[in-house]
C-alpha cells in the first residue's frame, strides 16, 4: 500500500508566506473599496441635500432657509434648523418626535440620520453635514447681537434685528458657492443636531496668517480634525464647524446650483467657494469693506476671474 506524502515544513511555510503576501496586497484594496463606497454615498447625500435647498428656495422667494429658527412650541434648545426647514423637500432623515416639544403630547420634526448623516462620520457624532453660515444666517451672530434670549423670547432694539438668510438671486457664482460640507465631530447636546452652520469667515479659512493663504496646507484645511465640538482654547479654532476631509485626502461638498463634487484637501478656497459678501454679520460689526481682499491685485482677484 502506497503511503500518502505529507507536506514538509518548507512547503507549509511557503504556503503561509504566499497567503500573507496576498492578504497584505488585498486588505488595503478592500479598505480602499469600502472608503470609495462611502465617498460615493456621501456625494449622493450632499447632492440630494443641495437639491432640497434649491427646491426650498423655489417656494421661498429664492431665499435660503434660516440656519436656526425659534418656535415657542419647541424647547429653546431644539430650535428648527435649516435641516428641518428644508426637510419636506428631502424627507429622508426627518422624524417626528415629542422630546423636542414643550408639550410632550405633541410631536415636531427633527433631522436624525438618513441623508443628514455622513457615512464616514464617527458613531458618536450627531450630524455629518453643516451649512454655509453666510447664506443660511443664524438666530444671532454672537451674544452681543442675539435676537432672542435663551428661552426664544424676542429681544427688541436695532442691535437685535434678525439677520436674514441670503437670496440665491444675489449669488454671482452659484455653481462655485458651497452650501454644505462634512463637519467635525459633534457629540455635544447644544442642540439636537449638533452644529448647524459651518464657519464661513475668511479668518478661519486662511486669513489668520499674513498674507492670507486660502489654498494649501496653511488654509482652512489645517483645522481638519474631530476634536470636541467647542472652541479649541489652545488653537482658537471652531473645529467642528470647519470642513472635515475623510475620503482619500478630500471631501464632498454641495453647491448652490444643486450639484455636489469632490474637493481635495487644501483646494476648498474661501475666495471661490465661500465668499458671498459680509452678510454673516451685521453692519454694526464694521466689517463691510472687502477691497483689501477682493480689489484689483488683491489676494482673491485671481480666484474670482
Amino acid at each position: 500500500m502506497k503511503r500518502k506524502r505529507a507536506f514538509t515544513l518548507i512547503e507549509l511555510l511557503v504556503v503561509i508566506a504566499i497567503i500573507a503576501i496576498l492578504a497584505a496586497i488585498l486588505f488595503p484594496v478592500f479598505a480602499q473599496a469600502k472608503e470609495a463606497a462611502k465617498k460615493t454615498q456621501d456625494l449622493s447625500n450632499q447632492k440630494q441635500i443641495a437639491l432640497g435647498q434649491v427646491m426650498y428656495m423655489g417656494d421661498a422667494d429664492d431665499m435660503f432657509p434660516r440656519g436656526e429658527q425659534c418656535t415657542l412650541d419647541r424647547e429653546p434648545w431644539a430650535r428648527l434648523t435649516w435641516r428641518e426647514l428644508s426637510g419636506p423637500y428631502i424627507k429622508n432623515g426627518i422624524q417626528n418626535v415629542n422630546w423636542v416639544m414643550r408639550d410632550k403630547s405633541k410631536t415636531g420634526p427633527v433631522a436624525i440620520g438618513g441623508l443628514f448623516r455622513s457615512p464616514a462620520e464617527p458613531s458618536n457624532s450627531r450630524m455629518g453635514y453643516t451649512a454655509h453660515k453666510s447664506l443660511f444666517a443664524a438666530i444671532d451672530w454672537n451674544d452681543a447681537y442675539a435676537e432672542v434670549d435663551g428661552n426664544c423670547n424676542p429681544r427688541t432694539g436695532a442691535a437685535y434685528a434678525p439677520v436674514p438668510s441670503s437670496s440665491s438671486s444675489n449669488l454671482d457664482k452659484p455653481a462655485d458657492t458651497a452650501v454644505t460640507w462634512p463637519q467635525g465631530l459633534t457629540s455635544q447636546w447644544g442642540d439636537p443636531q449638533g452644529v448647524n452652520l459651518g464657519e464661513s469667515h475668511w479668518w478661519w479659512h486662511g486669513g489668520a496668517i499674513w498674507p492670507p493663504e486660502f489654498t494649501g496646507p496653511k488654509s482652512g484645511a489645517k483645522w481638519d480634525n474631530d476634536r470636541n465640538c467647542n472652541w479649541d482654547g489652545e488653537n482658537g479654532n471652531p473645529n467642528c464647524a470647519m470642513p472635515r476631509y475623510r475620503y482619500t485626502g478630500g471631501m464632498n461638498a454641495g453647491y448652490a446650483d444643486g450639484h455636489a463634487k469632490y474637493v481635495k484637501k487644501g483646494a476648498f478656497n474661501w475666495c471661490k467657494s465661500l465668499y458671498v459678501g459680509h452678510n454673516d454679520r451685521p453692519a454694526q460689526s464694521g466689517e463691510r469693506d472687502d477691497t483689501w481682499v477682493m480689489g484689483a491685485g488683491q489676494i482673491c482677484e485671481k480666484y474670482m476671474r
